[in-house]
């Protein structure tokens, strides 16, 4: 098939494919609100009409979490549970920064403060914090203006 009919047809919602790391979001989306996913249950739910090839992203997805230790899965009467290991809000991540990265995201907030003349909520560029992605994130939001993507609308 030609890269211009392939084109057409990811164009026209023909064809469409989903990553492991597209279902890897929807599951993260999922388990903020819930404890367990089981195929058959609950895939029409996370996914309406699901294609073969979205159930199986969603499958790998959910096989990555197990192998990262967020969830467990057991059979029970020969269907597969995936069960959060703890409580979603309960996972952390490590994350690194380069320097200039830090200096950037500090500089970002420190500015934004500035002009609201919030003084509490500077940044350190050597330490960034969760408060202060998640200044990073309002940020963000601000501009945005779309509270249905501001999580802290949910």
């Amino acid at each position: 098939m030609s890269n211009i009919i392939l084109h057409f047809y990811h164009f026209c919602g023909i064809l469409f494919y989903m990553t492991v790391l597209e279902g890897s979001g929807k599951l993260f989306e999922w388990f903020s609100q819930k404890d367990k996913f089981n195929f058959d249950e609950d895939m029409g739910k996370l996914l309406p009409k699901a294609k073969k090839e979205e159930r199986a992203a969603i499958k790998c997805a959910l096989e990555e979490f197990e192998k990262m230790d967020v969830l467990k899965s057991t059979d029970i009467n020969a269907e597969r549970y995936w069960i959060l290991n703890k409580k979603f809000d309960t996972f952390e991540q490590d994350l690194k920064i380069s320097p200039k990265t830090g200096l950037l995201i500090s500089q970002l907030i420190n500015n934004f403060c500035e002009i609201l003349e919030i003084e509490d909520e500077e940044c350190d560029p050597r330490n960034i914090t969760e408060q202060d992605i998640n200044n990073l994130l309002l940020i963000c939001y601000r501009f945005i203006d779309n509270k249905e993507t501001d999580p802290s609308k949910n």
